[in-house]
Formats: C-alpha cells, structure tokens, sequence
C-alpha cells in the first residue's frame, strides 16, 4: 500500500480522463510511488452514476493502484449548532461514504469544519454535535477505512485534536495540512508550527503538502512558496512521527515542482 498520495479531484476526471494517465502510466522519479487521493465532491456525487465509480475503480484496481477518498466539504458543517445542517451534512457524508465504498480506499480524509468566528463561544456544542455526526458516519460503515480529520480553516490546532480524541476508540487520526496552517492559521507570521506539532503528536497520522506564501492557500508546488519544509521534517523526526502524506498541487506546473523538490531531498522523505 502506498504511504504517499497526490490529489486527484474527481471533477477533473469528468472534464479529462487524461489526468488518471499519471497513475495508470506512471513516469514517477526513480524510487517514488503514488496512489491517488481522489476528491469526491457534490458535483460528482450528483451527475455520475455508481456504474462510472465502479468503472474507474476497476481501472485502478487493475492498475495495483488503492487510492485514498477525500470526503466532500463544500457547505458542509458537520458540527453546526443549526440541526437542519447538521443532518443535512451528516446525511450528505454518509451518502459520500457509499459511494467510498467502491473504491475500497485505504483511508478517508474529511474536514472537521471548526470556524472560529462561527464556533467560539460554543465550542462544547461544536465538539459534542461533531462527535454525533461523525460517530453515526462511521458507525454506519462497519469495518470502514481510517478516517483523518483534516485542519482548514481552524487557526489553533485544539479543535481538530479534540474531534478525534473523543471519537475514540474508533479509527480516526489527524490529517495535519500544513498548507492551511501557514496560510488560513497564520503560521507564516506566528512562526507557531512547534506549537501544532506538539499537540497533533499522539494523534497524528497523515500530512497534506502543498506550499503558499502565507497570503492565501495557493496550492503551489513544494519548493515555490515560503514553507521551510526541511525545518518541517527535521521537527518531525526530533518527535519521531512518521505519518503518511498526500501531496496537494493544484496545477501541473505544482506537481513537478513538487516531484523536483522531492528528488532534490529524497533524505527528507524517508520516513514520512
């Protein structure tokens, strides 16, 4: 099973089939690998049929390729105070895991959607009605792949960290996105990444990489933003993590920047 990803929104499927060629046909560097984190989004969930999952599954299947599922987002708020979008999120996610289901991943990834604006002064609320939607999620899915809980928007890493301790002991870590830490959270300008490591570290399980500046979530290629990425790894290994990681370009021109800088500093990757 692959321990490294790229992100493979399904979407782009639907406009291109060539996109997959990347995996099916792989011209990785010598001594890389990578499976696809496809992106299941409200789009693709509304327009393809199960026989277009089931078909693209078989394809990579066929291709020894067990890709990741990256859970839709989009309006979605799993731990609304509001009950209606709760249940709406709640049902839409467990709609998302059906469809998961042909894929057999080897692991999920959602959001835990913790808005500091919007959350607050509710957190307990927040925290309780995220566990409900998340526990009846995978409770409905005997058996399920690993779910990571990713960090977007959240600017201090608690919230997430709390979400996955308290859906224990079900299989459930923290996907750490450090491209929304140095942007959505201001890591760029705090300079707080000990800070977010310290509290991901009994819980960590997986990374999204992808670089930006600090001003937004660009998605680059690692190597063309301002992420110090060696200081990144060598913190990870003074912690002695090794998590799995999804690389997370937006563009082709990201992707090989992204596969350069890898080749450039295999010695970083060894452990991830």
């Amino acid at each position: 099973m692959h321990s490294f990803f790229i992100n493979l929104p399904l979407q782009y499927l639907v406009r291109n089939s060539r996109y997959l060629d990347h995996f099916i046909e792989p011209a990785w560097p010598e001594g890389f690998g990578f499976a696809p984190e496809l992106g299941l989004d409200a789009l693709t969930m509304q327009r393809q049929t199960p026989a277009w999952h089931e078909q693209l599954a078989q394809k990579l299947h066929d291709a020894s390729l067990i890709p990741s599922i990256h859970l839709p987002f989009f309006e979605l708020s799993p731990g609304s105070l509001d009950e209606y979008i709760r249940r709406a999120s709640c049902d839409r996610l467990k709609m998302a895991c059906d469809i998961a289901k042909i894929y057999q991943p080897a692991h999920l990834v959602g959001h835990a959607r913790y808005e500091q604006a919007l959350h607050a002064a509710h957190k307990d609320q927040w925290l309780e009605r995220s566990r409900q939607t998340w526990a009846e999620i995978l409770d409905a899915w005997p058996g399920h792949p690993r779910l990571y809980l990713e960090n977007t928007h959240e600017t201090e890493p608690e919230p997430v960290r709390d979400l996955v301790l308290a859906l224990r002991p079900r299989d459930v870590l923290v996907c750490f996105d450090v491209g929304h830490w140095h942007s959505f959270a201001r890591g760029q300008r705090a300079q707080d990444l000990d800070r977010w490591l310290d509290t991901y570290a009994d819980s960590l399980g997986h990374l999204h990489l992808h670089d930006n500046d600090g001003s937004d979530d660009q998605h680059l290629g690692l190597g063309q933003g301002a992420i110090d990425w060696r200081d990144f790894f060598t913190q990870l290994r003074a912690r002695s993590l090794a998590p799995g990681a999804t690389f997370e370009p937006h563009t082709e021109d990201a992707m090989r920047s992204t596969l350069a800088f890898m080749v450039a500093n295999k010695a970083l990757f060894v452990r991830v």
